[in-house]
């Protein structure tokens, strides 16, 4: 057997998933007929997931909220209908806040066995919210794709790829305590505040973080 529609060929041709009949009459008794039903299924293939861009490319890491996350996982028996796309689902989840994100991938053609997510995911460094479209994550975190195959439980597929908050310019200023700028001070009278400002160090949400800066004398 194999997935196509030639016939006439000496070979059975035929969609996976698919029944077949056979029927039998006895040339010599009319009434002697019999059938056999059977299906057609695709021979066990190993998946095999990525996450990409949106044409396919293998990428390492994603910048939080200004790159789109897709994944690409191909697994040639899960093309089951080879006249249209199949679609395929599998999970993201974020290592530091635990967000999850099920995720229908769409064949990229009606006979490829690879399939990815026709629209990407952005992502934002924010407390988990399960299955609203969105990854919340952290920096530096580690976001996981989760597959198994509905047909073969055997057969699954995990990639991680890495998020990482763009890089950002700081500034810094000294400030009273509710960090308005302030360029004097007096000596022995007044309390001598800094503010730094910088959003790529403000890697969870979920915390508060610090930063080191030095005070210098120029005198």
């Amino acid at each position: 057997t194999r997935v196509g529609t030639a016939a006439a060929n000496g070979q059975l041709d035929g969609s996976t998933n698919t029944s077949i009949t056979a029927r039998y009459a006895d040339p010599r008794d009319p009434g002697d007929v019999t059938t056999g039903e059977a299906t057609l299924r695709a021979a066990p293939t190993g998946a095999q997931a990525n996450f990409t861009n949106q044409v396919g490319t293998v990428v390492s890491e994603y910048r939080i909220g200004s790159e789109l996350i897709f994944v690409t996982l191909t697994d040639a028996d899960e093309n089951e209908n080879p006249g249209g796309a199949d679609t395929v689902s599998l999970t993201l989840v974020d290592g530091r806040t635990g967000d999850t994100q099920a995720l229908t991938l769409v064949e990229t053609g009606n006979n490829t066995g690879v399939f990815r997510n026709t629209v990407g995911l952005n992502s934002q460094v924010a407390a988990p919210a399960a299955n609203d479209g969105i990854i919340q994550t952290a920096n530096q975190s580690t976001l996981s794709a989760n597959y198994r195959d509905n047909d073969d439980t055997s057969d699954v597929a995990a990639r991680f790829v890495t998020m990482r908050l763009a890089p950002t310019a700081s500034s810094t200023f000294f400030s009273d305590t509710g960090g308005n700028p302030r360029s004097q001070f007096t000596i022995a009278s007044d309390d001598v505040f800094l503010t730094v400002q910088d959003a790529d160090r403000n890697t969870d949400t979920l915390t508060r973080q610090t930063v080191v800066a030095t005070l210098r004398d120029t005198a």
